[in-house]
């Protein structure tokens, strides 16, 4: 897409902001910036952001469990290991 002969860019990013009463949320942001001034910045950004702090709160819950699993198989991996001498 180009404006007046202009270039775009596709953006999706997430990242984690501070609200003013201290709270932590996740952002995802995607969309378009949008070039048409001859050193190359861009004119404009056209896009959406998605609050999707219950997304990565379960994302990290979900990683934790599985290091918790892990951890427990090489525990009961020693355990046999012991019994098995």
């Amino acid at each position: 897409m180009s404006i007046a002969g202009g270039d775009s860019d596709n953006f999706k990013i997430s990242y984690r902001m501070i609200t003013p009463e201290g709270d932590s949320r996740w952002i995802s942001s995607r969309g378009k910036s949008l070039y048409n001034l001859p050193d190359g910045r861009p004119v404009l950004f056209t896009g959406s952001d998605i609050d999707i702090t219950d997304l990565k709160t379960a994302e990290i819950k979900l990683i934790h469990s599985i290091e918790q699993e892990k951890q427990r198989r090489e525990e009961l991996e020693q355990i046999r290991e012991i019994i098995s001498e």
